[in-house]
This record gives structure tokens, C-alpha cells and sequence, in this order.
């Protein structure tokens, strides 16, 4: 037999393995071309750290709006050992609403298109976390924090109180309209 159609032969001849093997890397490059993609100045992250965590997930929920078009967002965040690493899509600014695994409230963070914060805090006192690199929200951050006792005590009238000295005296603050959206009872 030729042996230039032997070696043809044994080149084209595939089993049933290698046929798979070949079909996850054309998946995995599929994925990696469609997250580039989809990567730009409309995707904002978190990453760092929940102390006490330990491994859940975190409910996630947030309106994202993406060309003229929006919907709300509902996701599992997982947590393993402690670190958390989320990443979404918004072409306009909005409020994340992080959840426990219950679907109680730990706290809302504000985040802005192309925004890449880092977290810290314990994860049984999330309105002392920390998200840094986005102005706004480390200000809105440093008032959960101070207003935590307030706030926990689900009061209505100690919580619309701590709002209301709050807006009076910063009328020009987007930490005011945050707080009062996301805080104030009626």
C-alpha cells in the first residue's frame, strides 16, 4: 500500500475522544471570544473579601439597563472561602441589592458602569462593608456604617430620622437620594 495514503489515512482517523477534546476547545474559544466581547466600559466588578462566609452564595438583584432596553437581574453569587467575585452589565448607573442565601437584605451598593471595587467586611455585619473605587458608593459605605445601628434597629421612625438629618444637611449629595431610596420607610 502507499505509504503517503497510510499516513493520510491514520492523520484523518479520529476516535470518539479526541472528537470531544476538540470539540471543548472550539467551546472554551467560543466562551473566550464572547466574554471579550461582551467586556467594555458597560461591565462593572467586585472582588475581594467576606470574612465568616465561609462557601454560599450570595442572591444578587439589580435593574440593568442595556441598550434602551432593561431588566432585572437575579443571580447566585458564590462565595468560596471567603472571597467573592462578581461581575455584571449596566450601560447606566444602579443598585446592586445583596441578599443572604434566604433572600434577607445585607446591603445595597451603588455601581456605576466600567466600576472595578474591591470588597471587604464580615459577612454578619454587611453594613459596615467596604467597597472601594467608586466614589460615590465609599461615601454611601462610610454612612451605612455610621447609621448601622439606626438601621438595624428596624425602627421606622429612628431610620427615617437618621435619613432625614442626613438629607437636610447634604441636600446636593447622591448619598441623600441612595438613602432615601433605599432606607427610608413610608
Amino acid at each position: 500500500e502507499n505509504t503517503d495514503l497510510v499516513v493520510w489515512r491514520n492523520c484523518l482517523t479520529f476516535d470518539e475522544k479526541s472528537i470531544m477534546m476538540n470539540i471543548q476547545k472550539i467551546l472554551l474559544l467560543l466562551m473566550v471570544v464572547a466574554t471579550l466581547g461582551s467586556c467594555g466600559k458597560n461591565e462593572f466588578s467586585i472582588e475581594g473579601e467576606i470574612k465568616n462566609a465561609g462557601t454560599m452564595n450570595i442572591r444578587v438583584f439589580y435593574y440593568s439597563s442595556v441598550e434602551d432596553k432593561g431588566n432585572i437581574v437575579e443571580t447566585a453569587v458564590p462565595v468560596v472561602n471567603d472571597k467573592l467575585v462578581y461581575s455584571g452589565i449596566s450601560e447606566r448607573p444602579t443598585v446592586l441589592w445583596f441578599m443572604s442565601p434566604n433572600r434577607d437584605l445585607l446591603t445595597p451598593v451603588y455601581i456605576e458602569p466600567g466600576d472595578e471595587l474591591a470588597i471587604s467586611g464580615e459577612y454578619g455585619k454587611p453594613l459596615s462593608w467596604k467597597l472601594v473605587g467608586n466614589e460615590i458608593e465609599e461615601q454611601w459605605g462610610e454612612w451605612r456604617e455610621k447609621h448601622a445601628k439606626a438601621l438595624e434597629s428596624g425602627n421606622d421612625r429612628v431610620i427615617n430620622d437618621a435619613i432625614a438629618k442626613y438629607v437636610k444637611a447634604n441636600r446636593d449629595n447622591p448619598v441623600s437620594a441612595l438613602s432615601l431610596l433605599c432606607f427610608y420607610v413610608k
